[in-house]
């Protein structure tokens, strides 16, 4: 017959051993930084964390907030928008990174797209129109 002490010891160690992994894992830093943070999600990435807002734009109904988290030195675009809206940084060359369309999934609130590198970049946003209308916030400094 196990010892009763035997298996509650092993119990109590598997559920320790779990509980520190996930704790190490959550006071994790950031799992990328700069460049390597292109076309990633900032929350998945844990750059998250230390996020501010740098630029805003308002266009009629729409916020548009670009992003910044330090740790990484990355942003990306946040908005409340449509769904098949597409949310995106751009730098002052016109290149375009982190581009994400926003899903049918039911879920209301705001939405972001994956990261670009650095600071100096604008949020930018395309609305599922007939036009094809892109807009962009001033380029943060």
């Amino acid at each position: 017959m196990v010892n009763k002490k035997v298996i509650i010891g092993a119990v109590v160690l598997t559920v320790f051993g779990i509980g520190n992994t996930y704790l190490a894992w959550t006071l994790r830093g950031p799992l990328c930084y700069q460049d390597s943070c292109t076309d990633f999600d900032p929350i998945n990435k844990k750059c998250d964390g230390d996020a501010i807002t740098t630029v805003e734009g308002q266009f009629e109904e729409t916020t548009i907030e670009l992003r910044y988290s330090a740790k990484c030195d990355a942003s990306w675009s946040r908005a409340i928008v449509p769904y098949q809206s597409s949310l995106y940084v751009e730098d002052d060359g016109g290149k375009q990174y982190g581009k994400w369309e926003v899903p049918n999934n039911g879920i209301l609130g705001p939405s972001w797209g994956n990261m670009g590198p650095g600071r100096n970049l604008k949020a930018c946003i395309q609305l599922p129109d007939p036009d094809d209308k892109h807009l962009c916030t001033q380029l943060a400094n």
